[in-house]
């Protein structure tokens, strides 16, 4: 979403930390699965969140979802500091071809 990717990398260039939040769960293109994966996990009493089933126990389950939304959040926070780089190097060849005469 253009508006996230905006805010987010304000947020970044301030040296902010981005906190995940899930939003908007209820519009058409949303991905309610990563919600219930956090009310299941909450709902998992704490002793048992270390216990392995079905090949994973629930704190491992949390830790490789929350990795794909960091790994998404890293992929989106390089596309935004690349369009800046771009915008710069832009800004240096106007600069260069404007002024190089002038030297």
């Amino acid at each position: 979403m253009p508006q996230t990717k905006f805010v987010l990398g304000k947020a970044l260039k301030q040296g902010l930390k981005p906190i995940v939040v899930i939003n908007k769960i209820d519009k058409s293109d949303s991905r309610p699965d990563d919600a219930e994966l956090l009310k299941g996990y909450a709902k998992v009493p704490p002793p048992l969140r270390g216990v392995a089933r079905n090949g994973k126990s629930p704190d491992a389950q949390l830790a490789d979802a929350l990795k794909l939304i960091d790994d998404e959040i890293g992929d989106m926070s390089a596309q935004i500091a690349q369009g800046d780089l771009d915008s710069l190097e832009t800004r240096g060849r106007f600069l260069e071809i404007k002024y190089r005469d002038e030297v």
